[in-house]
Parts: C-alpha cells; structure tokens; sequence
C-alpha cells in the first residue's frame, strides 16, 4: 500500500452503515437496532429520551473529489469531540468498520496541542465523487474495552521509537541514540554530524503520492555554523536519495543558518533551492512540533504543525527514504518522536462528522 496521508470518508451510499451485527461489547452501530428483536430506534430521540443508551456515536463521511482513494488509505478525523462526551484525548474512543469490526487507529499525540485527529485505515476503496458513510466514531461505553491502536495498520510506515528494538528501521551515522524519549540526535562536535536515515523508502501505491510526518524538538536555531565540510543548514528533516547532499535529492524542512530561519527546502538535479520568502520563525525552543511533507502526483506541500508553508509545482514522487540531520557544532540536538508515512492523493478527501447521537 501507499505510503500517505489520510483522510476519512465521505459520500453517498444510502446508509453505508446499514450494519446487522452485534459484538460483545458494542450492540448495533445503525440507526436501526435490529440485535435482539428490540425494532427500530427513533434517529431523532434526543439525549433525555435515549436513557438505555450505553454510549455516543458519530457517523464519518467521507467525501472524496476528481481522486478516489485505495483501499488502506489513512483518513483523519478532526474536531472529534466538538462538545459533545468524547474525551479530549481520544482514550476510547473507537472506529467501527462496515461490518462492525472494531478498527486499529491512532489518536494525534498531545505533545501538539494544536492537534486534535484520530486517523484509520479504509477497509475498501473509495471512488471519485462518493459520500462514504461506512465508519463510525464509538465511545461512552464502559464495557467497549480498549481500542486497537496499532500505527503499522493505519500508517504505511510507523516509528515511534518504543520497540522493541526501537532502532528497528533505521541506519545511523554519528551520534544516534534511541531511549524512552525517541530518537536523539546529537553531534559530537565541529567536525561532523548525526544522521538517522529509514532503511527503506516509505511504500505508496501506484496512482497516488506520499507523505512524510516528522514529530520532532529542535533547538533554538543558532548562527554558530554548521558541522565542517557541510552546507549552511544545521539541520533538515524530510526525504533524500541517499545520505549526501546535492545532487543527491532533498526534499525537506531546514534551516539557513546566516538567516537563522526555517524554511522549505529541495535539491533537484545539481543545484538546491531555499524557498525564499516562505521562511518561518526559527525560535522553536526545544518544543516538541510537526514537520509534515506531502508529495503528491501534482505538488509538493510543506507544513509545519499543519499550517502551510508552500505548496510548490514539484511533483518527484520517487520512493525516498525519510533522512533527519543534525549538523550542530555548540552540543545542539534533535529529538524525534514520531515519523509515520501515508499515501497522499491530489484531490484529498474531505472528512466531516454527523451530530453525536446515543447508542444502541
């Protein structure tokens, strides 16, 4: 499957969730329960009325546009709890599928607090121009049990760095540790650097893009130069061909150290460009952020922490492995978190949510 971005589903099948089964945990997920005989449910009973209800549910459309999206697709679901009872950091909150099956998904670290998304994986492919109503979003019961939260099914790769062994897919030159925080980055002095590169590009399929998420802490960016012998970045996260740097491909975040700013970045063939004007504020003081690259068949997008910061007619989707380096001469480190990968389409689905209603 692809490696990239997500998003959750969106129009029209009648009810797409016309669902007839019942789990041990959780009773029906339609607006008709027709478990034990009980008959239809009113889909207009309010709250007050509904005083057997064992918990919420919120019907996921998924709207897609001139791009279907394959099956396995991360799809995002924002704005989940929206004043109603979901908790604010997702814990229980599930995803329940077409037929019932409760659905591995990964709730946004809180680490950004501007971020509030659960994401999944489609069980099914989407076509062009369908309002998908398959998936549900499900909480509130206490006997519903933990939800699946595996990132390897949603994501087309996943690191957090938990392991074992938290290395597991990466190759390191320099100073590369990996503990119970992440993976820390940091050079050991004037004459070098660290550099973690993915032992593999992330996947994605055929008709789409990819795109890379980096969840990272980067220091304060400082003018003391870069590691001898290198470019004047101290550091970059994002794709490369190779370890290297031009004409070796980048495609990334870095920053310049003579203008002390953090800005979009690639390399195409012999020379690089730094994306003048797109520059970002470069006091980041070591808090945690997301770094966010998609590469679609028709642009590349730079994001940090989901605000964009150019979409450039750049459409290389070449498989590259994810590269972080750290060129620091004053004892500076990156930590990285989390890097996970998805399939990305041109035309990205749009997800929106139903009114909370209780259940069964």
């Amino acid at each position: 499957m692809g490696a990239r971005l997500l998003l959750v589903l969106a129009a029209g099948t009648a009810i797409a969730l016309a669902v007839v089964a019942c789990l041990p945990s959780f009773s029906c997920f339609t607006e008709e329960d027709h478990c034990g005989g009980g008959g239809a449910s009113n889909p207009e009973a309010s709250v007050e009325a509904s005083a057997d209800a064992r918990g919420w549910q919120r019907v996921i459309h998924v709207h897609t546009g001139t791009s279907g999206v394959p099956v396995g697709y991360t799809v995002r679901v924002e704005a989940f709890v929206d004043g109603g009872h979901a908790p604010a950091d997702g814990t229980n909150v599930h995803v329940i599928g077409a037929n019932a099956e409760d659905l591995d998904r990964v709730v946004d670290p809180p680490t950004v607090p501007t971020r509030s998304a659960i994401w999944f994986a489609l069980g099914a492919p989407i076509q062009p121009g369908t309002d998908d109503t398959t998936y549900s979003l499900v909480y509130g019961d206490p006997d519903a049990g933990v939800p699946p939260a595996d990132g390897a099914a949603v994501f087309t790769s996943y690191a957090d760095f938990t392991g074992p062994p938290p290395d597991a897919g990466w190759k390191t030159q320099g100073p590369v540790t990996f503990g119970l925080g992440g993976m820390l980055l940091k050079p050991a002095g004037a004459d070098g650097g660290a550099t973690a590169e993915s032992t593999s590009p992330p996947p994605h399929a055929s008709n789409t893009g990819v795109g890379v998420e980096i969840f990272a802490q980067l220091p304060v960016v400082t003018t003391n130069g870069p590691a001898a012998g290198y470019y004047s970045g101290d550091f970059w996260l994002g794709f490369q061909a190779t370890v290297g740097s031009c004409p070796y491909q980048i495609w990334g975040v870095t920053n310049v150290v003579t203008s002390a700013v953090l800005q979009p970045r690639y390399c195409v063939g012999t020379g690089s460009t730094d994306m003048a004007g797109q520059a970002t504020t470069s006091n980041y003081g070591f808090a945690p952020h997301s770094f966010r690259i998609d590469r679609s068949l028709a642009q590349t997008s730079f994001f940090i922490d989901d605000k964009v910061q150019l979409d450039a007619a750049l459409s290389d989707t070449t498989e590259m492995p994810v590269v972080i380096r750290a060129l620091f001469t004053n004892g500076d480190q990156i930590l990285v978190t989390l890097v996970r990968a998805r399939d990305v389409v041109v035309d990205e689905p749009q997800v929106t949510l139903d009114p909370e209603k209780p259940y069964p």
